[in-house]
């Protein structure tokens, strides 16, 4: 049984403790896929988390951004700027939210510690889950599926699908298998880790700051990439790095794409289909920006080169 994270291999467990690593350019450069930015709009002020799904079933990808507390807002991306189409307050853990296709045939669903949040008729409608705990993050397959995990620092993750016309809605999901085996397997992952849990394991304080780390094919059923925040003396960047590299150890961490200096200060990043086509897949990344990082920021990075 291949495990999501061991000791040995952590979603990042790929910084070995004692490993120099002072920042992107440090690393070797390898042959890989390219990014380009491809769309951007600036955002609420508040915004501190961010999700990509079809939550209204029109083949078309819509931004959900946390603000303070538990106030999330769903937007449309199709047109020139985003248009707010809905909100909810998620209430207690509303930080771990995330969103996908959970639920086979339908829309994308909403997950939060113990609630689902959907879309029925022309509302958006929220379903109470005492069984629902906490969350780390989302998963996307190679077959079209989706779902979303828990993982607590040892072990396998427990995987969950969701099936909104049962009793019990949540219902295990698909075994997870270790990044460094998931090539044909996983389309994405993004996982929003601890602290403490990426620290144990070596990794340097400029890549947790973040608290965020991704697994991306940037051609469905490719090879797998990991995707790596980094903050830095007042910049922050998006790289990708060879999976082999990682899990292999050594310092020699291969980066094949560094994205240009953000706007300010990474928040968070996910991956999601092209705002305006609803095809493929990027990676959309929410920063600071402004005068004194008091704006916020959404950026689309698109696949130039798979």
């Amino acid at each position: 049984m291949h495990h999501f994270i061991t000791r040995a291999h952590l979603v990042v467990g790929i910084f070995i403790i004692g490993t120099a690593f002072t920042g992107p350019s440090a690393h070797s450069q390898a042959a890989g896929p390219s990014l380009k930015s491809a769309w951007k709009a600036e955002v609420a002020a508040d915004s501190r988390r961010i999700a990509v799904a079809d939550m209204t079933g029109d083949m078309k990808p819509n931004l959900l951004l946390l603000g303070k507390e538990g106030a999330l807002t769903i937007f449309s991306i199709s047109g020139a700027t985003p248009e707010k189409i809905g909100t909810s307050d998620l209430g207690k853990g509303a930080v771990q939210f995330v969103a996908g296709k959970f639920a086979k045939g339908k829309p994308g669903v909403i997950s939060v510690p113990g609630a689902l949040l959907y879309k029925e008729g022309d509302k958006f409608v929220r379903k109470e889950v005492g069984d629902l705990g906490d969350i780390t993050g989302v998963s996307r397959f190679t077959d079209g599926s989706e779902g979303f995990f828990f993982f607590e620092g040892m072990g396998p993750p427990a995987s969950y699908v969701v099936d909104l016309g049962a009793s019990k809605p949540i219902v295990a999901g698909p075994e997870m298998r270790s990044p460094d085996m998931g090539e044909g397997f996983y389309d994405s992952v993004v996982a929003h880790l601890k602290s403490e849990v990426l620290d144990q394991f070596g990794l340097p304080e400029e890549a947790r700051k973040a608290g965020v780390i991704g697994f991306f094919a940037t051609k469905s059923g490719g090879k797998l990439y990991a995707c790596i925040p980094w903050l830095a003396m007042g910049e922050s960047y998006l790289q990708m790095a060879e999976m082999a590299s990682l899990f292999g150890g050594g310092g020699n961490i291969q980066t094949v794409w560094k994205s240009p200096k953000l706007a300010g200060k990474l928040l968070d990043f996910t991956i999601g289909a092209d705002p305006k086509t609803g095809k493929g897949a990027g990676i959309y990344v929410l920063t600071e920006s402004g005068a004194e990082g008091k704006g916020r920021q959404v950026e689309y990075f698109a696949v130039d080169k798979p």
